[in-house]
């Protein structure tokens, strides 16, 4: 049985989904992060990492995780999770607001 496309990568040719739901799926978990529906927010988080393995706003969607993980009071896997993102994307445009978050100097 060969699986079938989803939608949007049918319309857009793409082997993967269209961005347009990886924004929507990172706006889901910040509004519910905005309402300090911590535990929602981390699951919307958890669930673009599996719909989205190789998605385009894997960077975004670390800097909201950290963000909810600091709302959450969660400070320590904040900085783990922090930390790993600035060895991993050194050069990323959201590095400077990644150190701020964990309280690294840059």
């Amino acid at each position: 049985v060969t699986p079938t496309p989803s939608k949007a990568a049918v319309a857009t040719g793409a082997s993967e989904p269209d961005i347009a739901l990886e924004i929507e799926a990172l706006d889901r978990a910040r509004r519910a992060s905005e309402r300090r529906d911590f535990s929602t927010a981390l699951g919307e988080l958890d669930r673009y990492d599996r719909e989205f393995k190789q998605g385009r706003l894997r960077q975004e969607a670390l800097l909201l995780r950290v963000q909810t993980l600091i709302g959450k009071g969660d400070i320590g896997a904040a900085r783990t999770l922090g930390t790993r993102f600035l060895s991993r994307y050194p050069k990323s445009p959201l590095a400077p607001r990644i150190q701020k978050l964990i309280g690294v100097a840059n």
